[in-house]
């Protein structure tokens, strides 16, 4: 399951490599199937640990991407949003949720998507609409693989947190808290 966490996206014409080879810098950004990274100091409780890449997923809306790198963290699958605008912006998704956690229902969905704007409490916080829309989910960026999905993103009232809602075609609601990430606190072991 992915997620999707930023307004902003990157033109997918800006990463057209024009048939060279993608880089094998040790970047978050070059990391593909296969790759280890370690991440430090993750959420509240300062956690570190390293994963390894399960693959790598494309999100396009129209000419725009973003990506997901889906991870194992000994056992436990974790999501990376990854988007390149003017700077690199991660977060990581280690906690599933459902709507009923939320205290939302489809029909909440539908009118925050109609008014454009919408909020409710989770966890002490209040969470804010930051935009919603539809996307196409690239499965390790495979176009025969190509999946319609919805989502909705709300942000907290620290802008510290994301909680990403995504409605896939079978009509499956895939909930996701993330913390973001600074690149800072990512070291890539390998990219592939």
């Amino acid at each position: 399951m992915g997620f999707s966490l930023f307004k902003r996206i990157k033109n997918l014409a800006s990463t057209s490599t024009g048939g060279q080879e993608p880089s094998t810098e040790l970047l978050i950004q070059n990391v593909r199937q296969g790759g280890v990274i370690a991440l430090r100091a993750v959420g509240e409780t300062l956690e570190d640990f390293d994963l390894k890449v399960m693959g790598r997923h494309t999100y396009r809306q129209g000419d725009y991407e973003w990506y997901e790198l889906e991870c194992d963290k000994g056992g436990q699958k974790v999501w990376i949003d990854l988007e390149e605008d003017d700077e690199i912006e991660l977060a990581i998704g280690m906690r599933q949720l459902d709507l009923k956690d939320l205290g939302l229902s489809k029909k909440d969905l539908d009118k925050m998507d109609e008014e454009e704007e919408g909020e409710f409490t989770f966890e002490g916080q209040i969470w804010t609409l930051d935009d919603s829309d539809s996307a196409n989910f690239l499965r390790n960026g495979d176009e025969s693989k190509k999946e319609k999905l919805y989502y909705w993103d709300f942000v907290s009232e620290d802008g510290k947190k994301f909680i990403g809602v995504e409605k896939w075609s079978n009509t499956e609601y895939a909930v996701t808290l993330s913390d973001t990430l600074s690149p800072g606190q990512v070291t890539v072991y390998s990219i592939r």
